[in-house]
Order: structure tokens, then sequence, then C-alpha cells
């Protein structure tokens, strides 16, 4: 992990996108982290805090996309 990755507090918004298209879409990623529809769009535009990052990558660890080196290493 690298001091960048240390200090950002959301996974870039490029790579949000990228992780809530996998998973399903907003309202997919929505009901799995139980917030509002709008609270993911906010992602898709800011970046996906990395509590929610962390909740989802070790609910779908198995899944490719929480294996890119984007993902893993946040």
């Amino acid at each position: 992990m690298t001091e960048a990755n240390l200090i950002a507090k959301r996974l870039p918004p490029d790579i949000s996108v990228r992780v809530i298209d996998y998973l399903g879409g907003s309202a997919a990623v929505s009901r799995y982290c139980k917030v509002r529809l709008s609270a993911v769009s906010q992602w898709k535009q800011n970046g996906m805090p990395r509590a929610r990052l962390m909740y989802l990558r070790e609910k779908f660890k198995d899944l490719p996309v929480m294996k890119s080196p984007e993902v893993a290493g946040f």
C-alpha cells in the first residue's frame, strides 16, 4: 500500500465507478451498504469512502474487481 493510499479517504471516482458497475450498479450497491441510492451516485462523482470499500471488499473478496491492484491496495 502506498503512502498516498494510506492518506486517501476515498477511492478515486474512476475506480469507484468500475467497482459499482461490476457489483451490479448503484441500486445493488446501495442495498449491500444499506445507504440511499443518492449516496452511491455521489460516490461515483467523489469516490467511494474507504470504510464502504473495505466492507464490500470483504463481502465480495472472491470477485476479480476486488483483487485488482487499485482496489486491493487501497
